[in-house]
């Protein structure tokens, strides 16, 4: 045995306060296929070269495994110094094969646990991984080593602040440092560390514009002392797209991830649940959804992107709640009205940037009518601006007043008609809709102006099955379109037809399964149809026992169901409004429907208490069954 084998052995591991060196060579699979027979001595030479450097620094030689070693050190400031030596002697050495071997270095500090002459422990694993971040000749150390050297920034040794990075399988980020040395590389690529996890949902279609508009937000957000944006805008805006793209561009910034909350069909009571559960976070053992969600975001650098507060306003509080209790948390909320609460930015989006001119060149280079080019084109191939077009395309732009999803609308015309003949249906409309009502916003009625001219493309029974559609809260799956509307063999032909006139969205789940869907501010104006239409309550009803059937079906727990039980979260808004129509008939003097409104949150107890909405699912409870007080049960 050598004396520096003798120094690096295992009688005495280091306890308490430890400082952990790994290192492995980078590519050795690619070098041992270079030098074939050579690689062995190249090896030896290695570790020969390391070893000395280790026992120098009093290092106690933990484990080795090809070409990696795992070394104790009792001094933080030893490991680094040996580290540094270890490749200082690499980079310098004469190597047969013409280059340095090049080996990453990752150091930690902590309190590894010794059992059966090894270390265990989190420590052990953290140290791991910081030097899987390494790239050769690169070495890296955790927070915990940073704080307590005494030799770094003296002398030839510095440390460089690399930020917080995610390493595989641990739950919290590290705080990366990169030793810089004399005659050492200090050029390297970020840390091999992991994506932040996120959900926020990446767009097919491109981000027209809103190049300034980022930039804007992404100073915003980037300031110490903002922690709730608030992007206000009226529907159609494109307060979505932005508020996503704008969370991808920082996700870095977020060690532990970005996600996205739609409350486009939530309540002000239910905001906390539609929180943990884009989280993933269990309520289980916590007194209550907030208490578990403070606890799971109070020690994380989290971004939250919140879509369509404006559904649940009256949540404004849990919003400031979770900010002061969750010091690291950053949220970005789109929202019709501002939350109005303190801390809160604001951020109003304007529509996107009009023609100045009905030039081509002109009309080329704005926002709005690049969006409405790349849509037309969609469905018209090689649609594009043109000398003849310009100016209709310029006049769409503007009367459309920049909005992206009047804009959108409008464009997935381009199919039927020339950018004229377009210009010429949409002023006949937005003429009736000038001097509207001075406090109705004039965005919003240039919107339903759009609104109002593709319902008015459709034919008597495509006119119907859209505003029937509005029945359906948070969309349905076809089965539950072709037995609620009751349209059989036409419901599949009447859906493809409204999703190409852009009235309605289809998506497709990770299961395969497909739901259809309106835009919020589209079934809005198609439920102001329903609710003036005589077949409301007959519709309302189908819905309800629909519902009903649905979700007695899914809560039985019978052993021998040949198949898997509905998906009731998916489901919920549909149920909440079935339940609200049993209330609404019994509240009327319906007995049947009182019986009917009890059978159904009886049905939903088990899934409202083990998916984190049990104080809304006692709300229903306690109604259902005081409607039913008279009753036998």
């Amino acid at each position: 045995m050598t004396e520096s084998s003798q120094s690096l052995s295992k009688n005495a591991l280091p306890q308490g306060t430890v400082t952990l060196l790994f290192t492995d060579i980078q590519g050795s699979t690619k070098l041992l296929r270079k030098l074939g027979t050579s690689y062995g001595p190249t090896l030896g030479t290695h570790r020969r070269l390391l070893r000395t450097a280790f026992a120098a620094g009093s290092g106690v030689e933990v484990d080795t495994q090809g070409d990696a070693f795992f070394v104790a050190f009792r001094s933080a400031d030893k490991a680094l110094r040996a580290a540094v030596a270890s490749q200082r002697a690499l980079l310098s050495h004469e190597w047969s094969h013409g280059e340095p071997v090049m080996v990453r270095m990752g150091i930690h500090s902590g309190h590894p646990t010794v059992i059966d002459d090894n270390y265990v422990g989190i420590d052990v694993h953290r140290a791991a991984r910081i030097c899987g971040a390494a790239h050769g000749g690169q070495i890296l150390l955790s927070q915990a080593t940073a704080g307590i050297l005494s030799t770094a920034g003296d002398g030839d040794l510095h440390l460089r602040e690399l930020g917080v990075h995610r390493l595989k399988d641990l739950e919290h980020p590290e705080s990366l440092f990169q030793v810089e040395a004399r005659d050492l590389p200090t050029d390297f690529p970020p840390p091999s560390t992991l994506e932040p996890p996120t959900n926020i949902p990446s767009y097919a279609s491109s981000l027209i514009g809103r190049v300034a508009e980022l930039e804007d937000l992404e100073e915003m957000v980037g300031q110490d002392a903002v922690r709730l944006v608030t992007v206000t805008g009226p529907g159609g805006t494109g307060k979505t797209r932005l508020a996503a793209a704008l969370a991808l561009d920082i996700l870095d910034d977020f060690p532990n991830g970005a996600f996205f909350v739609d409350l486009s069909r939530a309540q002000s009571d239910a905001v906390a649940a539609e929180i943990a559960d884009s989280l993933g976070v269990s309520i289980d053992g916590s007194p209550s959804t907030v208490s578990a969600l403070v606890d799971h975001l109070s020690a994380m650098r989290i971004l939250l992107v919140v879509d369509n507060f404006e559904q649940a306003v009256g949540a404004a509080s849990l919003v400031a709640e979770l900010l002061q209790r969750c010091p690291m948390l950053t949220m970005i909320v789109t929202s019709r009205v501002p939350l109005a609460i303190d801390g809160e930015h604001q951020y109003a989006l304007e529509p996107l940037g009009l023609p100045a001119s009905s030039t081509k060149a002109i009309v080329e280079r704005s926002e709005a009518a690049q969006l409405f080019v790349e849509r037309a084109a969609a469905v018209r191939k090689g649609f594009a601006v043109t000398a003849d077009n310009a100016s209709a395309v310029a006049e769409i732009c503007r009367l459309l007043d920049g909005l992206p999803l009047a804009i959108e609308l409008a464009a997935a015309r381009v199919k039927l008609f020339s950018p004229q003949a377009l210009l010429d249906r949409l002023g006949d409309r937005l003429k009736l809709l000038t001097g509207g009502r001075s406090d109705s916003p004039v965005r919003h009625r240039a919107l339903r102006t759009t609104i109002d001219w593709s319902y008015d493309l459709l034919s008597p029974q495509e006119r119907a099955f859209f505003r029937d559609l509005a029945v359906f809260s948070g969309g349905a799956a076809f089965e539950a379109v072709e037995r609620v509307l009751g349209m059989d063999d036409d419901a599949l032909d009447l859906l493809t037809r409204l999703i190409d006139h852009s009235l309605v969205r289809q998506h497709e789940g990770l299961a395969g399964d497909v739901r259809f869907w309106m835009l919020a501010t589209i079934r809005e104006y198609s439920l102001e149809l329903l609710e003036s239409s005589d077949s409301r309550a007959d519709l309302r009803s189908r819905h309800a026992t629909y519902f009903l059937s649905f979700a007695e079906e899914a809560s039985d727990e019978r052993a021998d169901r040949k198949t898997p039980a509905p998906d009731l979260e998916v489901e919920h808004d549909n149920m909440r409004s079935a339940l609200a129509w049993f209330i609404k008939r019994a509240e009327a003097g319906s007995e049947n429907d009182a019986l009917l409104g009890l059978r159904l949150a009886s049905a939903l107890g088990r899934f409202w208490y083990t998916h984190g909405h049990a104080v809304e699912g006692s709300a229903w409870l306690e109604q259902t069954l005081a409607l039913n007080s008279s009753a036998p049960i």
